[in-house]
């Protein structure tokens, strides 16, 4: 794993760390690959000459329904071995909510998670999408998830 504040790699996925309601959004999704349902944060791949912050904005929109006015960049996590770049955003501004835009075989549900409960599932190895442990920590160090 290698991660960089602002990097010029190539990147291929995005995600994004949204807090609504003062929760944390989290989307439970089957996997074909690993063959079990994961936690993640809604993300995807970018589409053919589309920017990270516009694939950011369009996945959260599509496979949540909300829609969020604002991103700020986290960082870029790069899986070293499946050599795999991802964009990682954070949003606590969601402006509307709306039907979720899925694809016929996605099958997304959606789930608002308090901020310290998310961390214990990362913590405990409940959920293991180390992209979303990394966006968990680094929104902390920036302040964006304070505890109150």
């Amino acid at each position: 794993m290698i991660l960089y504040e602002r990097s010029d790699e190539s990147i291929q996925v995005v995600k994004v760390l949204a807090v609504h309601r003062q929760k944390i959004v989290i989307v439970r999704q089957f996997r074909r690959s690993m063959n079990e349902y994961t936690y993640e944060l809604p993300g995807g791949r970018l589409e053919n000459g589309e920017q990270p912050r516009a694939a950011a904005l369009r996945e959260m929109q599509e496979e949540t329904g909300l829609k969020c006015s604002r991103l700020t960049e986290l960082g870029t996590f790069i899986d070293s071995e499946r050599r795999v770049a991802a964009g990682l955003y954070f949003t606590n501004e969601i402006v509307a909510e709306g039907p979720q835009s899925l694809e016929p075989d996605e099958r997304i549900e959606v789930r608002l998670v308090g901020i310290e409960e998310a961390f214990s599932n990362v913590l405990h190895r409940r959920w293991r999408d180390p992209r979303l442990g990394v966006a968990l920590i680094l929104a902390r160090s920036k302040g964006f998830l304070d505890r109150r």
